[in-house]
């Protein structure tokens, strides 16, 4: 099939939830061979708009190296959710074709339920120890591949789950500042068995973006995003009222641009100019 028109992929920019809804309507051929024409950015945004078996069902029907494209730059619960609707032999040719550690990562949660925080979390997690330094951590959150991170998790000398440090904190502190110093104890882990909807209702989603998945030895095993939940699970739990989450936003915005401004601009010696000493 002919590559798709730039008519074609403005219309897909400007509107992936229109087009999906045009390649539903489709049969499950012909809309793969569409996606197909795609470049891959824009065959994720289409695809990311489509249910995971509407999807699967188009997926398994694209050329091979399309589909593995496609598979490895969806987020990751959304291919997750794909993957499971794959019959197990199309499934097991497509993680082969994936690079090694986003294979494992797929694995991992494909082993848990899907209605569990072990099946929506990420694998790609900052872990580092209390006598780490400010510096480490963020060298560790600027090298992170998928840049989504907010949180170093502090392990302890048995690698199990301390405390965690947010980005805004580090970035408040002076780089050879230990971890240690730093630690937040009210960031909650969660069991990779625990369901959705019990998870949902957690009020530490109100405080972070993020929470550490442990296993029963205390271990982190990976990280469950608040925006990993879909409409159709959990959103409607975590709803809030406006005025009680504009005021904390305006001051994490604040204190996040003066914590910048200290990084990135090394603070001048004080002096007073000619005239203007205040001593008699």
């Amino acid at each position: 099939m002919a590559s798709a028109s730039k008519l074609t992929l403005a219309f897909i920019n400007k509107r992936p939830e229109a087009a999906a809804r045009i390649l539903a309507s489709l049969p499950a051929a012909d809309a793969a061979a569409f996606v197909n024409s795609l470049p891959t950015r824009y065959a994720v945004k289409v695809c990311l708009s489509l249910s995971a078996n509407n999807t699967a069902s188009i997926i398994q029907l694209m050329e091979s190296t399309a589909a593995t494209a496609a598979i490895r730059d969806m987020e990751f619960a959304a291919a997750s959710a794909v993957l499971r609707q794959l019959a197990p032999p199309v499934r097991a040719a497509y993680l082969a074709d994936l690079p090694q550690r986003q294979q494992h990562e797929f694995e991992a949660s494909l082993a848990f339920a899907p209605d569990t925080a072990g099946a929506k979390m990420t694998t790609f997690i900052a872990t580092l120890t209390k006598s780490d330094s400010v510096q480490s951590a963020l060298s560790l959150l600027k090298d992170d591949p998928q840049r989504h991170s907010e949180l170093v998790y502090v392990l302890d000398s048995e690698r199990k789950f301390v405390g965690a440090v947010r980005l805004l904190t580090l970035l408040q502190h002076p780089p050879k500042t230990a971890l240690a110093e730093l630690l937040d104890d009210s960031c909650v882990p969660l069991s990779p068995h625990a369901s959705l909807e019990q998870i949902a209702k957690l009020d530490a989603w109100h405080d972070f973006s993020q929470l550490p998945v442990v296993s029963r030895r205390g271990e982190v095993i990976g990280t469950l995003f608040r925006k990993t939940f879909s409409q159709s699970e959990v959103i409607n739990t975590l709803s809030v009222d406006a005025n009680a989450i504009a005021g904390p936003l305006l001051f994490t915005m604040a204190e996040c641009m003066r914590g910048l401004l200290d990084l990135l601009i090394p603070p001048r010696p004080e002096h007073h100019e000619l005239g203007e000493s205040n001593e008699r």
